[in-house]
């Protein structure tokens, strides 16, 4: 009993260009006299031998006439006997006759096609062009009507030659004058290969290397790598010196799914800083809570000064007048979908500084330097003196804390009490005070209050210790005070600091007022006179009173804010009154981001799309219709993916607007799979002043959200184009498919308004009038198929009959086959799977070694045959599946050929013989084919440079869904379905035998192989091998 192998019986190649036309409809297949000249003469000599030659008595028979006719005698250079030339002359007039005799199949064949059946010959189909028009410069806006026609030069009879216009084009003076394009890994989205000059060969303006001069639409990965982020100005940031640490809280508004996995080294952070941006050190990054994100960074001491953004100096186009904290997203697995989970409701900042020394000082005398010792109450300190610290950084904040540092010099190495003991027993005795004590370290204190509008505002608990040690203890010498701030004290970020306190000064000053306690000057001099008067030894004199010096001040504080990104209440208001702001870091640029412009606001900018490209346009007037002219290389989209659906956006006031479908007047293009003229009506709402991209230009935006390689490259994109077509009169026809770019520079009446005409690239569309050939093909096609797919080959040719770029088609029956090798069954009843191969010939492979037909083709094929097709057959279209196959071996050249030169050249020659289109684009692609190892390596050694191959080892990797044997070494190759073909492997494994390491025996380069044979112009036999 035979084995149900599932496999399609009925192996063939389909139907291809070359095989169409059957011999019998072509015109000269039957002659009616099919003689040559010299089958003629021949003839005739053949003729003459039974044709007496009489004497010239006309009686008597001579011989024959077969000498007269013969062919040999006669000569080129017309020195040929006069009998010989009078017969050629003969024959050459007899050739016009035959030759319109041959003509009886051809005319029979027009006869009865056009008279009998009614088939017409298609007529010529006049070409078309694009044309650039360049407005004069007093013209802004200019519309050409669909009568306007172009002067196209003369043609062979001396007559005019004109286009015109398909329809009515507006015109203007915009110009696209940059293209920027981004491409997004979308399975890590921080992989952002970015291009800034898009047309060019590398993304930043290198030569093109396509022969057409194409780029790729959205760039590709081995572009430079763009990073994205966020950004934060606020006047938190003002820092200038010390040990800043910025603490920024990120409350996300649900709940994180898994936790993430995130590091400091997956973020980049810089800040505004007086000589340019320079780098901050991020110390922490992590989730506190399920939706509570924070990081922490730290500018430490050496960190130069932190300054408000300037444009001229940090090259941004942030629109601020504050500092900028800008943190930048490194390349990492799963990082963006780790900070973009969910939206943002709020930001929390923070800032804690340590060590402020640039500070504004003075007592109730005058102004001190803090860089030296100072006198904080004067030489004479009294209760009421003051002393004020201003900073222009530190009092512009709504403080959270404050803390006070400095150090006193030269105080006693005793407790106050101790060290004014005989003030004590002295003064108190003199003034009636009480006698067990002069004063002690708890008694000094001072009233801290704040200047805020000019007026003096004391904290709650204002009062504070001026020495912090106990009272049996000698006072200590640092001074530390965590200062409370007043509940009315606001932010200030307008009002400039004095450096020196007066009555106009508004803000920017704490006052520490000396309330109680004495440093005994006004009682020293009554204390040293008592202790000496009237004593008769030596008297034990008072210590000198105390003078509070400090050095050595600083200040610590700390500071909040929020910026609220939540989209609930009243997001105008806390837009239109925000300090605080945060932004979104792009490839080109950075865009502010609220919910009042955004909606809900994500950590990171939102990257849905796989790939965009950027259109500026520059002098553009708007609301205006603009006309773009969009030359793509056809085919060099990749047929592998789904067709991509293309957005066309604008930009406005940093946000992409889709345009309408009402806005979009014209798409040639079908989602830049072809050239072709895209017309907008682009709104008045579009402005230039955006910071996204490029200020000063209007941006337009065409993006995909996938399978950003299933569109065309660009070979340019040209504003203000137009379609003309070639003008058709009574005595002027086209005499060419086809006219050459630059043709058309003249409108054929002038036109004060054009001040030039362009026409960049050749014409197009234009068909001759149908041809014998191609019309008996055409009409017997539709007499055979009758414009129904029943047949195998009703459904190729009417395939190729309909699409000039597929060059072979082939009909598999009962089979599914939708793209998915893994779905191919070969038993599949009523499906039917069409397999199409592109013409490599008029078509750009993106490769070569697998052609394929753009999925813009194959869908218009099943819309097609849709038509023709039976509702019981379910179609599918699709290209071939290619199994790969990969050689290795070992390489002998022979003596003189340099590996350097000869190996490429093999690896060309073997890519030719696996895949023989690559190499010639006719070449018949075989369906369901085979190849036999032997046979690979019979052509390799038949090359002169090869001495031999060894250790030959086939390798063949179907698509995943098939069989794997990719690791088995074949003798036989076959393909696996019939709607396979095989193709060469991109690389192949050959390696020059004088490079194996160990082989010294010249006549053993087999060694390390299994097969120990050495295959070469003879068989040598194993036992003779010499490795033995």
């Amino acid at each position: 009993m035979s084995t149900n192998c599932n496999k399609n019986t009925a192996p063939r190649n389909g139907t291809n260009r070359l095989n169409r036309l059957p011999k019998a409809l072509d015109a000269s297949f039957v002659a009616i006299d099919e003689r040559s000249k010299a089958s003629l003469y021949q003839f005739c000599e053949s003729l003459a031998a039974y044709i007496n030659h009489y004497y010239y008595d006309g009686i008597e028979k001579d011989t024959d006439w077969k000498g007269v006719f013969n062919i040999n005698e006669v000569k080129e250079d017309g020195t040929s006997e006069p009998h010989l030339a009078l017969f050629d002359s003969f024959l050459d007039l007899y050739a016009i006759a035959q030759k319109d005799l041959n003509q009886f199949t051809g005319k029979h064949l027009d006869y009865f096609f056009e008279t009998v059946l009614g088939f017409e010959k298609k007529a010529a189909e006049p070409d078309k062009v694009y044309l650039i028009v360049e407005l004069a410069k007093h013209i802004s806006q200019y519309i050409l009507n669909d009568k306007t026609e172009f002067k196209a030069g003369k043609n062979s009879k001396k007559q005019e030659q004109f286009y015109k216009l398909l329809s009515s084009f507006s015109f203007s003076h915009a110009q696209v004058v940059s293209l920027k394009s981004i491409l997004v890994d979308q399975t890590e989205k921080t992989k952002i290969y970015a291009s800034p000059i898009a047309n060019s060969g590398n993304g930043n303006g290198g030569e093109l290397a396509n022969q057409d001069g194409s780029w790729d639409t959205f760039g590709n990965t081995d572009r430079s790598k763009a990073h994205i982020g966020f950004a934060i100005s606020s006047p938190l940031f003002r820092m200038a010196e010390g040990k800043r640490k910025i603490t920024l809280t990120f409350s996300y508004r649900a709940p994180y799914l898994a936790a993430p996995v995130i590091k400091p080294e997956n973020f980049k952070a810089s800040i505004t800083a007086e000589k340019g941006w320079i780098a901050v050190d991020i110390t922490a990054v992590s989730f506190t809570t399920t939706s509570v994100l924070e990081i922490v960074l730290l500018a430490d001491e050496s960190k130069p000064k932190l300054v408000d953004y300037s444009q001229k100096l940090h090259l941004e186009d942030f629109r601020t007048d504050f500092p900028i904290l800008k943190i930048e997203i490194l390349s990492s697995p799963n990082i963006y979908t780790s900070l973009n989970f969910a939206a943002i409701d709020s930001l929390a900042i923070k800032t804690d500084v340590q060590g402020v020394k640039n500070l504004f000082v003075q007592n109730s005398l005058g102004k001190l330097d803090a860089a030296k010792p100072m006198e904080i109450f004067g030489p004479i300190p009294s209760v009421g003196a003051n002393f004020y610290i201003g900073s222009n950084e530190v009092f512009q904040h709504d403080l959270s804390s404050l803390k006070l540092n400095f150090e006193y010099l030269g105080l006693p190495t005793v407790p106050f009490v101790t060290y004014y003991e005989l003030y004590t027993n002295l003064a108190n005795a003199s003034n009636g005070r009480d006698a067990t004590k002069y004063v002690n370290n708890s008694d000094f204190k001072a009233e801290v209050s704040f200047l805020l509008h000019r007026n003096w505002i004391n904290a709650t608990s204002a009062e504070v210790a001026l020495f912090s040690a106990a009272d049996t203890d000698a006072p200590n010498e640092k001074f530390t005070a965590d200062l409370n701030i007043p509940d009315t004290f606001d932010a200030d970020y307008k009002t400039k600091v004095n450096d020196a306190y007066n009555l106009e000064t508004e803000r920017g000053y704490l006052k520490l007022k000396f309330t109680k306690g004495t440093f005994g000057q006004a009682d020293y001099q009554l204390v040293f006179s008592t202790a000496v008067i009237g004593k008769t030894t030596v008297p034990k004199l008072p210590n000198p009173p105390y003078l509070p010096l400090i050095q050595n001040l600083t200040i610590d504080y700390s500071c909040t804010a929020t910026i609220n990104l939540s989209v609930a209440g009243d997001v105008k208001s806390t837009y239109d009154n925000r300090i605080h702001r945060f932004y979104f870091i792009e490839p080109f640029g950075l865009a502010e981001a609220h919910p009042f412009t955004h909606g809900s606001v994500s950590l990171l900018p939102a990257k849905s799309n796989e790939g965009e490209l950027y259109i500026g346009l520059s002098d553009a007037v708007v609301p205006q219709n603009l006309s773009l002219l969009l030359q793509v290389s056809e085919g060099s989209a990749n047929p592998d993916f789904d067709k991509a659906i293309v957005t066309w956006a604008y930009l406005q006031h940093n946000i992409w607007k889709e345009f309408k479908n009402i806005e979009i007047l014209r798409e040639q293009t079908n989602g830049l799979l072809t050239t072709g003229i895209f017309t907008l009506n682009i709104p008045k709402t579009i402005n230039i002043d955006n910071t996204l991209l490029p200020t000063g230009l209007l941006w337009l935006r065409a993006s995909v959200i996938s399978n950003a390689a299933a569109v065309c490259d660009i070979i340019s994109i040209i504003a203000q184009a137009s379609e003309a077509q070639f003008a058709v009169y009574d005595d002027i026809v086209p005499e060419k498919i086809a006219i050459e770019a630059g043709v058309i520079a003249k409108l054929k009446e002038p036109d004060s308004a054009v001040k030039k005409v362009v026409q960049p690239y050749g014409s197009f569309d234009g068909k001759a009038i149908e041809s014998g050939n191609e019309y008996y093909l055409r009409v017997s096609e539709i007499l055979r198929h009758k414009r129904r797919s029943i047949t195998l080959w009703d459904y190729e040719h009417l395939i190729l009959a309909q699409f000039p770029n597929v060059y072979t088609a082939k009909c598999i029956n009962h089979t599914f086959y939708n793209g998915n090798v893994g779905s191919y069954n070969s038993l599949s009843p009523g499906q039917v799977t069409i397999i199409a191969v592109p013409d490599i010939s008029i078509s750009n492979a993106p490769n070569p070694l697998q052609p394929k037909v753009s999925k813009n083709t194959l869908e218009q094929i099943k819309t097609y045959l849709a038509k023709t097709n039976s509702v019981f057959a379910k179609l599918n279209i699709q290209n071939p599946i290619f199994e790969e196959i990969k050689l290795h071996f070992h390489l002998k050249l022979r003596d003189g050929y340099e590996e350097n030169i000869y190996l490429p050249k093999l690896k060309t020659q073997l890519k030719s013989l696996l895949a023989p289109w690559t190499s010639n684009a006719a070449t018949q692609m075989e369906f369901g084919g085979k190849i036999e190892k032997s046979t690979i390596i019979y052509q390799l050694e038949k090359l002169d440079y090869v001495d031999y191959i060894t250790c030959v080892k086939m390798y063949l990797f179907r698509p995943v869904g098939l069989e794997d044997i990719s690791t088995k070494d074949l003798e036989t190759a076959e393909t696996a379905t019939a709607a396979s073909i095989l193709t060469a492997y991109p690389e192949h494994s050959i390696i020059n035998i004088n490079d194996i390491p160990g082989i010294n025996n010249p006549d053993c380069e087999c060694a390390d192989c299994n097969d120990n044979a050495i295959t070469d112009s003879k068989f040598i036999p194993i036992n003779e091998c010499g490795c033995n």
